[in-house]
């Protein structure tokens, strides 16, 4: 157990400064760790409180992107009011089902960007993409707590330079998760030991966020796309992984 603890730990301290550096990754990767020293249930709802702190402290750390933020505030309403309702959904929906479609389908479009097919978007396909993208994103991340692959692979289409692109990733996620928690809260789902986990995850998700942000500066453009792509990417194939168990 102890050494379970320890892994946990480590596993915590990594997916924060993947978070760090990328701007996304901390729930796929740190959810499975956790939940080795508990139950699923619990380890999704305990990472929902460090995944909130990991986004507050990227969006505290730099200087507000304004004009990004507001080019993503079509995206970002329906993102949020959606969240709200996917997380309702929760308690009737498979999780694994849906994180299996959104795996499939991230995977397909990062080995495509990957191979560097170019995916650009005009001002008016983006006027109607955004929102639809954005109910959509909001629908399967609040159900499954799994809003990186879409979130990222759409804002990459709109070639957001490197901090913009961290910062508003940030700002959904946290608001996204805010969505969800309120919902959880008013479901009842909360359990002493899930709030226990979440709030000792704290100081190792400080701790790793800190690092990836500074390793994220050192970084140029291209290889910081490039990690972005790479994380969608094997996060995606953990969504299939987890989503081919069902049943099993």
């Amino acid at each position: 157990m102890e050494l379970e603890v320890v892994l946990v730990f480590l596993a915590i301290v990594f997916a924060a400064f993947v978070k760090g550096f990328v701007g996304l990754g901390f729930p796929l990767i740190s959810v499975p760790m956790v939940a080795l020293i508990v139950d699923p249930k619990t380890a999704v709802i305990a990472m929902s409180i460090p995944t909130m702190l990991s986004n507050v402290i990227v969006l505290v750390r730099g200087n507000v992107p304004v004009p990004a933020v507001r080019r993503a505030l079509p995206f970002i309403v329906p993102l949020v009011l959606a969240a709200a309702v996917g997380a309702a959904l929760l308690p009737v929906l498979d999780q694994r089902l849906l994180g299996l479609i959104i795996g499939v389908v991230s995977t397909l479009f990062s080995v495509l960007s990957l191979v560097r097919l170019r995916i650009t978007l005009t001002p008016a396909q983006e006027r109607v993409a955004s929102p639809l993208t954005g109910i959509a994103a909001g629908l399967l991340g609040g159900a499954t707590t799994i809003y990186g692959p879409m979130v990222a692979l759409y804002f990459q289409a709109l070639r957001y330079d490197k901090w913009p692109f961290v910062y508003v990733l940030s700002m959904i996620f946290l608001l996204g998760t805010v969505a969800q928690n309120v919902t959880y809260a008013t479901m009842h789902l909360y359990q002493a030991d899930a709030v226990l986990y979440g709030l000792l995850s704290c100081l190792p998700v400080y701790i790793g966020v800190h690092l990836g942000m500074h390793f994220n500066r050192k970084a140029s453009l291209p290889i910081f796309q490039y990690l972005v792509l790479v994380v969608v990417l094997l996060s995606s194939v953990n969504l299939i992984v987890r989503g081919l168990r069902i049943g099993g």
